[in-house]
């Protein structure tokens, strides 16, 4: 996704214009807000990697920095639907397909 949007400019050039081009093509994409902020999160992870290895000047990483996360009820992206217990009855129904260790847990 992010070589699509980004092509071939140099990792010293990319910045938080650049990054939250990316961040809104996921968004776009539908994917969670969790998602995406685990992958936003991920991409500034690389960039401390470059600039601990000299691959990157640290104001790269600086600036990337100043992009914050996607909040709760704020902007386009959707939440995760909720999990929720699994009902009584499926779990009653389940229990005697289960090895008695696992059944114990589950009880």
């Amino acid at each position: 996704m992010t070589r699509h949007l980004t092509g071939l400019t140099p990792a010293a050039q990319f910045g938080p214009k650049k990054l939250k081009a990316v961040r809104q093509k996921m968004v776009d994409a539908d994917l969670c807000r969790k998602v995406v902020n685990n992958r936003v999160d991920r991409l500034k992870r690389v960039f401390k990697w470059a600039v601990s290895e000299e691959h990157v000047p640290g104001s790269v990483l600086h600036a990337l920095l100043a992009v914050s996360g996607l909040r709760k009820g704020r902007g386009e992206a959707r939440e995760k639907e909720p999990i929720v217990p699994v009902a009584e009855h499926v779990v009653d129904a389940t229990l005697p397909y289960l090895n008695r260790f696992v059944r114990g847990l589950v009880q």
